[in-house]
């Protein structure tokens, strides 16, 4: 049994409903759809250094010694 069968069968009992159609087909992903760990690794310390600069910026304006 296939998991469309299966599928339609278990909607028909839980709706009661006999007039269930398969609209579209499933199609298989062709290209990975993974962003890269480097880009993602530079940005992200890229960001937590400016988090850091604007930070000690912000505490040296605010707070006088």
């Amino acid at each position: 049994m296939s998991l469309v069968t299966s599928l339609q069968e278990r909607v028909r009992q839980l709706t009661g409903d006999d007039n269930i159609k398969i609209v579209s087909s499933a199609e298989t992903n062709v290209t990975a759809n993974t962003s890269s760990v480097k880009v993602s690794s530079v940005v992200g310390a890229l960001g937590g250094f400016g988090l850091s600069l604007s930070l000690l910026y912000f505490k040296s304006v605010l707070i006088d010694d």
